[in-house]
């Protein structure tokens, strides 16, 4: 990137958008209109270069003409010196072409990137203004990616909508004078063609809109899928996700069908004009001619009638082919428009870098029914509110009070399912509230989420979020989150990057690092949901105290804070007030505190080795991946798309349909070029015997229109609709789900249409300029012997802007990757993102980003236009040499074979350009087989050929594990997170496994799933080595619940069986025995879509756990399942374990101990080992036992 060009700043974000962005803001309305009429000269000097080319556009035929009534003529010095002239006239007409067509090109090529540029803009403002639930669907994704992508491709025609229309009105003039009649024949045929696009046009976009809102489901899914991928691949369900996205993918081809059969339609009438025309019209004239007893066809009637004929085939193809793009890019823009124009969300915490004193803020989701509180000591009031998600009319706090002083401490707490987070989410303004009174003397708030949000950044740019540096302040923060002593054990420091989701970062310490984020930003109101919840006891009490207590960080600051818990904790002695939801009418209570301050000193907390091991152990397995892949996704796209890979696409499709597309392809270019050749035949025949065997020559010149319309049709209908009918299910099922969704969107709308649409007009163009070659060496034999040293030049043409365009597509693809995943990340952290106040920052990180795109984006433009430039001067060159041959070959050949050979010369040249353009986009669309194909020969696979074999459908079936001497770590080149681990589980115990943060634990559950990689020693399930099972099916075969819930982008149903194994009797029972089917059944039941609001947190973790009672499977596996329960939903986690797991080996990572107290066996983990284990009533027994030193942290 470093070595490209600085691109024109008027194609850059800061100024296409603004005009824009004016625009709009005046009157938002007419997207398309205003984003047009936002760049007049561009759009003016656009149209004006086409002008310039449609003038010598028109000239050829003239020149053509002129060029045959020469030739005809007795040689003369007068008419040797007028054979030069017109060597002159080619080179104006044909050189005047390739600079104006060029000049034209490089314009509109601008208008489209400056429009990207405002509406990506516009897309992304208006996404931090989205509804959390609307975030859910990923509309703003497909907006930014295929619509706009869509609406570039309409924009390419945008002058071609009047351009061609004038060259087809002067081209008909110009034939009349030809043809008499006959040229009543292309009119008839273009009004038939274009009725019959501009319907099939209209009936594409209700077509395509499902097409698209079908590629939004699929885009979501598969975006949420590759999010949550730890949770996918611990539960054991990898093919269940594939089944789910291949039958989506499968509703979303049969969906497209009915626009890809519109599509070849609008083909077929445009095909029609260039067949059929010729045809009609040299019938109506002969007839005619012969009736009135006048010569017939003459050698420069018919081919200037043919050139004639080209052109006009040329605009009406051109003209009918923008039809579907335009009403397609039309389509799009009322999309974007329907998007930028729907509701806004607005609340308390939008205003960025103000704080208001005492103003009571008014919005759509606040109602405001009070005079002004009094007191200014009062930082928040809510007086007979409620609140309720969008969408819902039940409240889920029907009656709230809530009156909270500046620089207190306010603790909520609650059940499972309550309202604590959706309160805090109405203070944001994210969900609605109502309330007799509701006043907020401050817009300066800080806001951590219950599952944190942490962009893809270093941890220093995460805590900083883009607030001036303080290093005093920095440092205190980081040790007040415990985070100084992890950072220290980082090689990278603070300057380690978090990862996608903060993937490469533990539970404790994402929350860590966002509480420290929100303590840096120094705001008046601190909101705080859950955030102790995957902290170890040691920590969470450190945290709190150097928070909360007298001397605390968030007391010197006067920070007031709203914290939420669902279970008692270090932090409840040190609030002011509490607010206990578990009642009908919800009241602030005032507490009386009587508690000294921990003497926790900073010298004194220590966690070993535990910061490093934390980050490598509780870092999933999928950051291990995630570092893999990334390394081959950059290896896939630096590598250049090979013939390899079209050969890899066509045999996922059927070889047997290629080679019939390609025979019947030829077929076609030669009935379409063959009537050229007849005409010269006839005309011949016709001036020695007028008339004679009129029949044959007509009838056959009949078949070869009729022919080539037929064939035609069938090849695109071959291409178009079977071989991507194919495609979607061989195409990817041998690629790994954990690889391909990276790509998904992109690569499966090239593979929809791209390649089949790209790769039909190639191979049109291919077919007719080997036939076309052979034509013009009829025509003039002495340019078979040029043919060899023009296709050379072509080639070297071809390898030169191959060379280049590879590298820009390339850099393309790689500038728009930062892009996206802005996009995402915004999605996923619109509450965070809002209550901050860091619209402004993401707004410049998202321009900043889109003008790092826009750079290959335009200079890929560029290099097509140089493509056409080139090759238009090639084919003018052509044209000059043939005319140079011409006169020397005056009056040793016909009239008829020079006029045959510069109508081909302009086929030629049409054939050679389309050629070119369309193999290149086609070479640009098949990097989509490519990079599949590269996945399939490096992507690291997880089972090895012939190292693994499938177990017996019965097993396991006792639950017996056995660990030896396990060492494991998560790639060769760290330290291993677990050493020489032994134990052995007997079937049916109960086992508790803890430690402190970073100790091991999670790590040891990821290598009982073959998740990270085993240095030595060996995992044994019923005498079974689990190296020796294919990791799917070990993970199928056992019942994990991951601490993060897996909720699939879906229904109810869906997300309780995605394999669709019980009955809806079976799942409600199951929703019962968690205790919440009472409440799913009153939003909708089993058809309810899972959305934010339908269920807490904590009821989150319940849900998952009723995914598993009716799976069967002797061993199950709990990863922190109660981190985020109140006491009740402890208790009925604990019950469901003794009843449910009674008779099955279980395996329950715990911070709280109480939730393993009653197991038969606890395994207690320090920095990767083993270091005691037995049963609780022989740890606590034991002196010096780290197990009661845990215990006796939490106060049991």
């Amino acid at each position: 990137m470093g070595n490209l060009p600085r691109v024109d700043r008027k194609v850059l974000t800061s100024y296409a958008a603004s005009k824009v962005y004016e625009r709009w803001e005046r009157k938002p309305q007419s997207l398309m209109l205003q984003s047009i009429q936002a760049y007049p000269m561009t759009l003016l000097r656009g149209g004006l270069y086409r002008l310039f080319t449609a003038l010598f556009v028109i000239s050829q035929p003239l020149l053509l003409k002129r060029t045959i009534r020469w030739f005809s003529e007795p040689s003369t010095p007068v008419s040797n010196a007028e054979g030069y002239g017109l060597i002159g006239a080619y080179l104006v007409v044909y050189g005047g072409r390739a600079v104006f067509t060029a000049l034209a090109q490089h314009q509109n090529y601008r208008l489209i990137t400056m429009i990207r540029a405002s509406l990506v803009s516009l897309i992304y403002d208006r996404t931090l203004t989205l509804d959390l639930v609307e975030a859910k669907d990923s509309a703003a994704l497909t907006l930014m990616s295929t619509d706009v992508e869509r609406i570039g491709q309409g924009l390419q025609f945008v002058h071609e909508i009047w351009a061609t229309p004038a060259e087809f009105g002067v081209a008909i003039f110009l034939l009349q004078r030809e043809v008499a009649l006959g040229s009543l024949a292309p009119v008839i045929i273009v009004i038939i063609s274009i009725v019959g696009t501009v319907l099939l046009g209209m009936k594409i976009d209700p077509h395509q809109k499902q097409w698209i809102e079908a590629i939004e489901r699929r885009i979501g899914s598969t975006t949420d899928m590759l999010r949550n991928m730890k949770g996918v691949k611990m539960s054991g369900l990898e093919d269940a996700i594939t089944s789910i996205l291949q039958a989506m993918r499968v509703e979303e081809v049969n969906i497209s069908r009915a626009t890809k059969l519109l599509f070849i339609g609008c083909q077929v009438f445009s095909t029609a004009t260039t067949t059929i025309s010729p045809v009609l019209g040299f019938i109506i004239y002969v007839l005619m001619q012969k009736s009135k007893g006048k010569p017939g066809l003459a050698s420069s009637n018919a081919f200037t009638s043919l050139s004639l004929f080209s052109i006009l085939s040329s605009s009406v193809y051109i003209f009918l082919t923008s039809v579907p793009a335009i009403f397609s890019g039309i389509s799009c823009f009322a999309r974007v428009e329907n998007f930028l124009v729907s509701e806004n969300i607005t609340g308390p915490a939008v205003v960025e870098g103000q704080d208001s004193e005492a103003s009571s803020i008014s919005t759509e989701k606040i109602s405001i029914i009070a005079p002004k509180i009094a007191t200014s000591d009062y930082l928040l009031v809510i007086r007979d509110g409620s609140v309720r998600w969008k969408g819902q009319e039940k409240a889920i706090l029907p009656q709230i009070n809530l009156c909270i002083e500046q620089g207190s401490f306010c603790l909520i707490s609650g059940p499972v399912g309550s309202g604590k987070s959706s309160l805090l989410y109405a203070i944001l303004g994210e969900a609605s509230l109502k309330a007799k009174t509701f006043h907020i003397s401050t817009t300066s708030i800080a806001y951590c989420q219950q599952s944190p949000w942490l962009p893809d950044i270093s941890v220093k740019e995460c805590v900083l979020n883009g607030r001036d540096w303080d290093e005093d302040l920095y440092k205190r923060v980081l040790h007040a989150c415990a985070l100084s002593e992890d950072l220290a054990q980082l090689s990278a420091g603070d300057q380690t990057k978090v990862g996608h989701e903060g993937g490469t970062l533990s539970g404790g310490q994402r929350q860590r690092v966002a509480l420290a984020r929100a303590l840096y930003s120094r705001r008046r109101l601190l909101l705080l949901d859950d955030i102790f919840s995957a902290l170890d006891p040691k920590t969470e009490k450190f945290v709190s105290n150097n928070l909360f207590s007298s001397t605390g960080l968030l007391r010197e600051l006067g920070t007031t804070v709203i914290c939420t818990t669902g279970k008692p904790g270090n932090s409840n002695k040190y609030a002011d007030y509490t607010l206990d939801l578990n009642k009908e009418e919800v009241q602030l209570s005032k507490t009386q505190k009587d508690v000294e301050d921990d003497d926790i000193e900073a010298s004194t907390y220590s966690q070993g080795q535990n910061g490093a091991k934390e980050h490598e152990e509780d870092a999933h397995h999928e950051s291990n991946q995630s570092l893999e892949t990334t390394q081959e996704h950059e290896l896939a796209q630096k590598s250049v798309p090979t013939l390899s890979s079209m050969v890899f696409y066509l045999r996922s499709t059927g070889m047997g349909f290629f080679a019939l597309s390609f025979s019947l392809s030829l077929v076609y270019s030669f009935w379409q070029n063959f009537p050229t050749i007849w005409v010269n035949l006839w005309t011949q025949y016709d001036a020695k015997h007028p008339y004679g065997d009129l029949a044959k020559y007509l009838g056959v010149y009949i078949l070869c229109g009729v022919l080539a319309l037929v064939t035609h049709s069938v090849v695109t209908w071959l291409v178009m609709v079977l071989m991507v009918q194919r495609a979607p299910m061989s195409y990817f099922e041998s690629v790994d789900i954990g690889t391909i969704t990276n790509h998904f969107s992109q690569d499966m709308e090239k593979v929809d249409l791209e390649i089949p649409l790209t790769g039909v007009q190639a191979l049109f163009a291919f077919t007719s300029a080997l036939v076309q070659i052979v034509m013009l060496s009829i025509g003039t034999k002495w340019m078979a012997i040029a043919f060899p040293f023009i296709i050379a030049v072509l080639v070297i043409i071809q390898r030169q802007y191959l060379k280049t365009s590879r590298q820009l597509r390339l850099l393309d693809l790689e500038a728009k990757s930062p892009l996206y995943s802005h996009f995402t990340e915004t999605l996923s952290g619109l509450a965070t993102i809002r209550a901050f106040g860091t619209h402004t920052q993401c707004k410049s990180i998202n321009t900043e980003r889109l003008d790092y795109s826009q750079g290959p984006f335009y200079l890929l433009y560029c290099a097509q236009r140089w493509l056409t430039l080139v090759l238009n001067l090639v084919i003018g060159a052509m044209a000059i040499l043939m005319m140079g041959i011409t006169i020397k070959l005056r009056g040793s050949t016909g009239a008829g074979y020079i006029g045959l050979a510069f109508v081909n010369l302009t086929t030629f040249s049409q054939s050679i350009q389309s050629l070119l353009t369309w193999w290149t986009m086609m070479e640009a669309s098949i990097g989509a087989a490519h990079r599949v194909q590269q996945f399939e020969k490096e992507t690291a696979q997880e089972d090895v050929l012939g190292q693994v074999t499938s177990p017996p459908d019965s097993w396991p079936k006792a639950g017996l594990i056995e660990l030896k001497e396990l060492s494991a770590s998560y790639l060769s080149s760290v330290s291993p997170v677990l050493r020489n681990v032994t134990f052995t589980v007997q079937p049916g115990q109960k086992v508790g496994i803890c430690g402190r943060t970073g100790s091991g634990k999670t790590s040891l559950i990821l290598c009982l799933l073959r998740m990270i990689k085993i240095n030595s020693g060996s995992i044994l399930i019923d005498g079974l080595n689990t190296s020796h099972v294919p990791a799917k099916t070990l993970r199928e075969r056992l019942l994990t619940i991951p601490q993060d819930a897996l909720i699939l982008n879906g229904t109810v149903r869906l997300n309780l069986d995605p394999q669709s194994r019980f009955t809806d009797e079976q799942l409600q029972d199951n929703l019962r025995r968690v205790e919440l089917w009472d409440l799913i059944s009153s939003k909708g039941g089993l058809d309810a879509t899972m959305q934010d609001g339908l269920l807490s947190y904590g009821q989150l973790q319940l849900f998952c756990l009723s995914r598993v009672l009716q799976k069967k499977s002797p061993i199950v596996i709990l990863d922190e399942v109660s981190s985020s329960a109140d006491e009740e939903s402890q208790r009925l986690i604990s019950k469901i374990i003794r009843d449910d797991f009674k008779d099955r080996t279980v395996l329950s990572i715990a911070h709280r101990l109480q939730q393993i107290a009653d197991f038969d066996v606890i395994l207690v983990f320090s920095q990767g080992q083993l270091v005691e284990h037995g049963s609780p009533e022989d740890l606590l027994s034991r002196d010096a036992s780290l197990f009661q030193e845990l215990f006796a942290q939490q106060g049991r």
